[in-house]
């Protein structure tokens, strides 16, 4: 209760002192919207309060809502990640083995070519005959040791008696005229 001056207090005839009443009445009127002032912000502070928490706590739904859509989306992704990694390693060793046919300077030109793999062995598929040096044409009638059947073909005892008494009918037939009629024979039944 408000403390009481002089001022607030009316002479009576012989009564004790009482406080104005349209002064206590102000003053309680003050007090009352003071006190709804403050019951006022304490209602706003406790609803931008519950604004925040209620925020907070979407977003914190929304980062497990995130996490838990991510989780699932790796689970879905894993058995591929295996079989990019093999398809890959592979896609290495045949990029390998393809320039292993190459000379040097073409293997150092490809290894240092900006791409993946994967693009560097589609640009090799389609240029590898531009790269790769020709072989001469056999002009020695397969005497030069490369890798023709002729050259590697090996005669049982009874082919190489064949061929001797060949060459005593047809005086002519060398060893490799002899080889590639029998390919030719192979062929023909098989």
């Amino acid at each position: 209760m408000p403390e009481l001056d002089e001022r607030d207090v009316q002479p009576g005839n012989g009564e004790t002192p009482t406080p104005k009443g349209d002064d206590l009445q102000k003053k309680l009127r003050e007090a009352n919207a003071e006190s709804a002032e403050r019951r006022h912000k304490i209602v706003e502070l406790e609803a931008e309060l519950n604004r925040v928490k209620e925020t907070k706590l979407a977003e914190d739904q929304r980062w497990q809502e995130l996490a838990d859509k991510y989780q699932k989306e790796r689970d879905e992704l894993s058995p591929f990640k295996s079989q990019v990694e093999t398809m890959s390693e592979t896609l290495n060793k045949v990029l390998e083995a393809q320039l292993e046919t190459l000379p040097d300077e073409a293997k150092a030109m490809i290894r240092e070519m900006p791409g993946t793999n994967q693009e560097k062995l589609a640009w090799l598929a389609n240029n590898h005959a531009r790269l790769v040096r020709p072989a001469a044409p056999a002009m020695d009638a397969g005497a030069r040791g490369d890798s023709a059947p002729m050259a590697t073909m090996k005669l049982t005892a009874a082919q190489e008696q064949a061929l001797v008494h060949a060459q005593r009918v047809d005086p002519t037939m060398t060893r490799q005229r002899y080889i590639a009629r029998l390919l030719i024979q192979q062929q023909e039944e098989g």
